[in-house]
């Protein structure tokens, strides 16, 4: 009798143990799946950002320039809805930042209550200046307070930092085929912040004319007020600091940063070989830093 009583009790506390591990059993399986859902939400959501961000910032310099606009677009291009993405541009920081956030419906923690819970994700992209560049022209210029969309001297007919020295830089090697070479296709090695380069003696007249008419001849139509980015007639100078040497002749340089223009002239022999350049903003995937003082170059980097 006690016996059978103590078995009835057993089998109650038994049916209460299973019932309170079936409900932890569930909460656990809420936990892990719908965890996981929204990581998994969270990880798409977080690279719809960075790809918005990444694509706003691209445009931070364009004239007609809509970086929110743009990066806006491009997530609602990616599955987000309007009313769930913002942009805003900082003209200070040159940075765009994006946030997503979407609601998410659950699955097993409904039985807990829960049916929906939201999932944000940001993205800040900004526009560093570089402190390396390949690509670069072998005409350098020194380092002053340079204003947009001003025309500049990037080669002139006559010395004008010492004598023999005429712009041009040695980027590989002296001489005319060399030179010509980097005029027309870019110098295809990275020069950095710091890199200490020897001048290019002499006028080169000749290969400075063949290069600049090489680049315009790429893209003829364009203009300053209307160009690609990717218009070969967009060159990079490193911007440099005069070293002291004997003499009067200037024989090196130290680059100090790296700026941008668009070429509109280049003509004539002797006194009369100049190059002339629009200098204008641009943006080129290189190593960067927000620490680099900016001449105008930039790459654009994820920062949060």
């Amino acid at each position: 009798m006690e016996l059978n009583k103590f078995w009835h009790d057993e089998k109650g506390s038994v049916v209460v143990f299973i019932a309170a591990a079936l409900t932890f059993l569930v909460g656990l399986g809420a936990l892990v799946i719908d965890v996981g859902m929204l990581y998994a939400k969270r990880v798409q959501l977080q690279n719809v950002a960075d790809a918005a961000a990444l694509a706003g910032a691209q445009e931070i310099f364009m004239d007609d320039a809509e970086p929110e606009e743009v990066a806006i677009q491009y997530a609602v291009a990616n599955g987000v809805r309007t009313e769930e993405v913002s942009a805003s541009f900082d003209s200070n920081s040159k940075s765009i930042t994006v946030e997503v956030t979407q609601t998410a419906s659950l699955f097993l923690a409904r039985v807990l209550g829960e049916e929906h819970s939201q999932v944000m994700a940001s993205s800040t992209a900004q526009a560093q200046a570089v402190t390396s560049a390949t690509g670069v022209i072998p005409l350098g210029i020194e380092n002053v307070n340079f204003e947009y969309n001003k025309l500049y001297n990037l080669k002139t007919g006559s010395p004008s930092l010492g004598s023999g020295e005429f712009g041009a830089l040695s980027l590989g090697g002296n001489g005319a085929s060399q030179y010509r070479k980097n005029f027309k296709y870019g110098y295809d090695k990275k020069i950095r912040i710091g890199d200490i380069i020897e001048t290019e003696t002499g006028n080169m007249s000749g290969p400075t004319l063949d290069g600049v008419q090489y680049r315009i001849n790429q893209d003829p139509s364009s203009s300053i007020h209307d160009f690609d980015r990717n218009s070969p007639r967009l060159v990079i100078v490193p911007v440099f600091e005069p070293l002291p040497d004997h003499g009067n002749q200037l024989e090196r340089v130290k680059v100090v940063g790296f700026a941008s223009f668009f070429i509109v002239d280049g003509t004539g022999h002797g006194n009369e070989s100049y190059v002339k350049g629009y200098f204008v903003e641009m943006i080129k995937p290189e190593d960067s830093s927000p620490d680099q003082p900016y001449y105008g170059l930039s790459s654009i980097r994820l920062i949060s």
